[in-house]
């Protein structure tokens, strides 16, 4: 009994599909108006061009959450600053000038505690930098997401090693031991306190 070449019945019928998938593609005037959105000739973007957008999206947001002023950054008298607070606004006042971004107060439940913060942050950046138009100081939520405990000193562990071009080595939460690429020691006591702040106004995107 003869038994097809399936080789040639195989080829066959991909061939048959082909011509008809292209003779399918364009057969009015409709579908030929979807097919040409490219202009002949024209040069397309450079490698990483896109890449680079996103890149300087998520810097530009990195950069407006600078000027966000937390809820951990109030003492216990609710509308003064901490010591740490104090410092974040006069760096606030610093970069006002150079920034378009707004002083953004993250908000309580408390519509007059969030107007004496209001009052108290305006204040701190006219002693540090000279007056600010009220206007600029808003309230809102922040953009950035919070961190877990559990995930800030994973995230550290990385920064260090992207700033310093080398590994981390060692146990611990941070891996604390010995480092190369510029970092001689990161600790001698795994663990112990690494995490501790880390996750305070840190955010992802």
């Amino acid at each position: 009994m003869h038994r097809p070449n399936m080789n040639g019945l195989c080829g066959a019928i991909l061939l048959a599909g082909l011509v008809t998938a292209t003779a399918s593609g364009c057969h009015n005037g409709e579908q030929c108006r979807s097919c040409n959105d490219i202009t002949p000739g024209a040069i397309p973007q450079p490698n990483g061009t896109y890449d680079c957008q996103w890149i300087h999206a998520e810097r530009e947001r990195a950069a407006q959450d600078k000027f966000v002023i937390y809820h951990y950054e109030w003492s216990a008298d609710a509308t003064k600053l901490t010591p740490s607070g104090q410092e974040h606004v006069a760096q606030i006042a610093r970069g006002l000038c150079q920034s378009p971004f707004p002083v953004v107060i993250e908000p309580s439940l408390d519509r007059g505690l969030d107007e004496a913060r209001r009052a108290a942050v305006l204040e701190a950046l006219a002693c540090y930098g000279g007056p600010v138009s009220p206007d600029r100081v808003t309230f809102g939520r922040p953009e950035a997401e919070g961190l877990y405990g559990q995930e800030a000193p994973g995230i550290a562990a990385r920064m260090l090693t992207s700033q310093t071009g080398g590994q981390a080595v060692g146990g611990g939460a941070l891996g604390a031991g010995t480092a190369q690429g510029g970092i001689g020691s990161v600790g001698t006591s795994p663990g112990v306190g690494v995490g501790v702040g880390v996750g305070m106004g840190m955010g992802t995107y």
